[in-house]
């Protein structure tokens, strides 16, 4: 790991605590993740606040462009956490490779809002970008909770029969609200966010927490394991070709090697990059140290490819 790297994860692991037995009061602190200060917008760049029906969005594109294509993000925060600045931070990384216009949706989120607001808001706002520009002109990306939200959107649209988006990166999803794959017991010791180091995890910690406020958003769900909460244990016919990555000691790991196989096997078409030991979505934090700079020439020369396609 870079001596950024090491720095960046070693701070993370300090401020995004997410292990209920490290953190008491993982609601509150998460909910903190989207109130930051002012966002002042780059000079070349239009960074708009608007809204689809009654949910808040944000667009972000370069000024007096008029793009023909768009990406629509989905950000993460356990869905409990708002869309803070970070996003907007990494909406320009997009646009500088794309020259698409960044749509992000401000979904409704808990403790005030649970299942399935935020799906209810995202396929609200997916309608009026499709109609702009049409679900081929578009690519979907969303990470941790924003990953789920866009595989469970993907697999309405789907179901639905509806035309899929071109393509979707997921970075870091969180896809399985029981807590079962291989990852979250091997990655225990070792996920900064979500683990605890030196310790196992056992059933007994999983079922504190699956108990936890961490999942709060699902909290009046008896089935967590429906595909439209747990994408996991989705099917994953008919889907666009989509790019996954995943930090190496993540407890979230088996999520993306699982759908990735699914998808494959389904005759689609997935990848994964799963490259460094690192935290949770490091690529969001832009290019700031080595590793995810690295996943970011992933991320945006898969964007680049699709679109222009």
């Amino acid at each position: 790991m870079s001596g950024m790297g090491k720095l960046l994860t070693a701070f993370m692991s300090k401020i995004m605590v997410f292990n209920p037995e490290k953190n008491k009061d993982v609601l509150n602190s998460t909910l903190k993740l989207g109130m930051d200060g002012p966002f002042l917008t780059p000079i070349g760049y239009e960074w708009k606040k608007f809204k689809i029906g009654s949910v808040p969005c944000e667009s972000f594109q370069k000024k007096g462009a008029a793009p023909k294509k768009a990406v629509f993000m989905l950000h993460g925060g356990g869905y409990i956490g708002a869309l803070g600045n970070i996003y907007r931070k990494y909406s320009k990384l997009l646009v500088d490779a794309t020259g698409a216009k960044v749509y992000m949706v401000d979904y409704r989120v808990a403790p005030e809002h649970l299942y399935p607001s935020a799906l209810e808001d995202a396929v609200e706002c997916w309608n009026a970008v499709e109609e702009e520009y049409t679900a081929n002109n578009v690519i979907v990306i969303g990470d941790s909770a924003g990953g789920n939200l866009s595989l469970v959107l993907m697999q309405k649209l789907r179901d639905e029969g509806r035309p899929m988006p071109r393509a979707a990166v997921l970075i870091s999803p969180w896809c399985d609200m029981l807590a079962a794959g291989k990852s979250y017991t091997e990655n225990y010791p070792y996920d900064v966010m979500f683990g605890y180091k030196d310790k196992q995890f056992d059933e007994t910690l999983r079922a504190e927490m699956l108990a936890s406020d961490i999942f709060y958003y699902f909290r009046n769900e008896k089935d967590r394991s429906d595909p439209y909460i747990s994408p996991v244990y989705g099917h994953y016919e008919g889907f666009p070709e989509c790019l996954f990555t995943v930090a190496t000691n993540e407890m979230l790991r088996s999520d993306s090697e699982t759908i990735v196989e699914k998808i494959n096997a389904a005759g689609g078409k997935a990848e994964l990059y799963c490259k460094h030991a690192m935290f949770h979505v490091y690529p969001i934090a832009g290019n700031i140290c080595k590793e995810s700079k690295e996943a970011n020439v992933v991320i945006l020369d898969f964007m680049k490819r699709k679109f222009s396609e």
